[in-house]
């Protein structure tokens, strides 16, 4: 269960403190006004009218969190498709802390780490290679595998506390 309403992290992580704020702190002023995530990416306010992709958006939304803006994380979820699309459930976090314990992976500690990995072990696969290509048999599990590892990382490093009803 996601926090509803606006939610600043307890603190702000550091990688995302050192990056630059020319261009998600923008994109954050204008959704603190008031605009939706939606009506930011079509508008292309700061793109000279040229739309972006509402992941764009999101992606530049949840770096403002991870600075200590805050942010209201279960409407960012719905804007990039709804939470069940997004965010794992249950035995899906449990499988991307197995997964990351077993590749000895800390992505509160780095912003480098290796999706495809932690999807492969997460998913059952031994590692990385073994992952069927897309459009063949058994590739259809990779669906949104790589969307919740991004939101996993992201609730993780934001300090979002864990609930499942």
């Amino acid at each position: 269960v996601l926090p509803t309403g606006r939610y600043t992290a307890p603190k702000a992580w550091p990688p995302a403190v050192a990056r630059t704020a020319a261009t998600w702190s923008k994109y954050y002023d204008l959704h603190a006004r008031g605009q939706s995530v939606e009506a930011i990416a079509v508008r292309g306010e700061l793109t000279k009218g040229k739309p972006v992709k509402v992941g764009t958006v999101v992606s530049h939304m949840q770096t403002a969190a991870l600075c200590g803006k805050p942010v209201d994380i279960a409407a960012l979820a719905e804007a990039s498709g709804g939470v069940r699309r997004c965010v794992p459930d249950k035995d899906g976090w449990e499988k991307l802390e197995e997964a990351a314990a077993l590749l000895k992976v800390d992505v509160v500690a780095t912003d480098q780490f290796s999706s495809k990995d932690l999807v492969a072990k997460s998913l059952g696969y031994s590692d990385a290679e073994s992952l069927p290509a897309p459009g063949t048999p058994g590739s259809e599990a990779l669906a949104g595998a790589y969307e919740k590892v991004r939101w996993w990382a992201f609730l993780k490093r934001l300090g979002v506390p864990v609930q499942w009803t």
